[in-house]
């Protein structure tokens, strides 16, 4: 999924989660954010030992990029969640 078209990579990447900002730093723990800038700029955000309460409208924004958005639903047994937002 897009988020705009940059020749250079955004100083900041700005993840949410139902519209309100991801703490990265949050007690809960796991969650990581990974930024790329080759072959081309993507963001990814990791959530480790998902739940269902981490289902929902995830959105990527960045400076001088639209924002991009997709609905993730977590499902008991699911380990893992990724999110993946490219084409920066």
């Amino acid at each position: 999924m897009g988020i705009g078209r940059s020749t250079v990579a955004p100083q900041y990447i700005f993840w949410y989660h139902n519209s309100r900002m991801i703490n990265y730093d949050q007690e809960r723990g796991g969650v990581v954010v990974h930024m790329e800038t080759e072959p081309r700029v993507m963001s990814r955000l990791t959530i480790a030992d998902a739940r269902p309460s981490d289902s929902g409208n995830y959105t990527c924004d960045a400076e001088n990029t639209e924002a991009a958005s997709i609905t993730v639903y977590i499902t008991q047994g699911q380990k893992y969640g990724h999110v993946f937002l490219a084409n920066m």
